[in-house]
């Protein structure tokens, strides 16, 4: 029974290590985190979500036979320096990943929602559980037993409470086994294009080759062909790949034009009396077709 505690330890030590090298890496937010922390109210709920949780975690224990946190909440932890740092930049992107299920790929909108909803739905809690006025009723419901017309009375307001909860928080579908796959397909295609933007961007503009550039140019199209044929135009990344899509194919088109232009120089650069073999067939072939006369043998 040791043996097998101390291997339940083990792993979930190793797991929360690979959570916490994940996103300890992260120097910058990405583009929903970006869009978040640009809008005061909803950087306010991210963060305020994150104080609420590691306050739940430190009340824990953190003993991982008692299974009362998780490796997420223990990475969390971790990468806030104990829930005193709620702003780093790998903790807020843990938490809405692993919490709230919004990745790099989700729709601003929707991460916003999310954010919204959790927000929603710790005002609740908090009102039915802190609310005196709601302790104070439910008491004296139980000591007084109701009449009929009380009963009914408290069973519509029930009903009409549950109604409103289901119109500010409707139930989230499971997705589609579609869905799973088209998300994997777009997080596949941004690593490709953060890598490919990553490799171009750290040269310097005349190390710059024209396979790199194509490469550079590719990738970013065909990321925004996926995003938009999959209803995606309102991903966070598309100005970003339209951006990076334009200055690829205007630099693959420089270098392209480059070698032929060079190519002028050096031809012209000869003495006109001893033209290229090139720019002989060129002559003579202009000179047969000039000198054609219709009619004459």
């Amino acid at each position: 029974m040791a043996s097998r505690d101390v291997q339940t330890s083990e792993f979930f030590q190793r797991k929360v290590d690979e959570l916490v090298r994940k996103y300890d890496r992260i120097t910058e937010p990405n583009a929903v985190l970006q869009a978040i922390l640009q809008d005061p109210e909803s950087m306010r709920s991210l963060v305020d979500a994150v104080q609420r949780q590691a306050s739940l975690v430190r009340h824990r224990s953190r003993n991982v036979e008692d299974a009362e946190i998780t490796v997420f909440d223990n990475a969390l932890m971790i990468l806030s320096n104990g829930g005193h740092d709620t702003q780093d930049v790998g903790a807020l992107e843990l938490y809405l990943a692993e919490y709230l299920g919004v990745c790099t790929f989700s729709p601003i909108a929707h991460a916003k929602q999310a954010l919204h909803d959790h927000d929603i739905l710790q005002d609740t809690v908090t009102r039915a559980t802190a609310s005196p006025s709601i302790t104070d009723e439910a008491t004296a419901t139980e000591e007084q037993p109701q009449t009929p017309e009380q009963a009914l009375k408290t069973l519509v307001q029930d009903n009409e409470h549950s109604r409103r909860l289901q119109h500010i928080l409707p139930p989230r579908p499971p997705p589609t086994l579609e869905e799973l796959r088209r998300r994997e397909q777009v997080e596949r295609l941004i690593q490709m294009y953060e890598k490919a933007k990553a490799e171009y961007s750290k040269k310097d503009p005349e190390d710059i080759d024209i396979s790199l550039a194509k490469y550079f140019r590719d990738t970013s199209e065909n990321t925004l062909h996926f995003l938009r044929v999959n209803d995606m135009s309102d991903h966070p990344l598309i100005p970003d790949i339209e951006n990076s899509f334009e200055r690829a194919k205007g630099k693959a088109a420089q270098l392209a034009g480059r070698g032929r232009h060079f190519d002028e120089p050096r031809a012209t650069t000869s003495t006109h009396n001893h033209p290229s073999k090139k720019r002989r067939g060129r002559r003579h072939r202009y000179r047969e077709v000039d000198s054609y006369r219709p009619g004459k043998q």
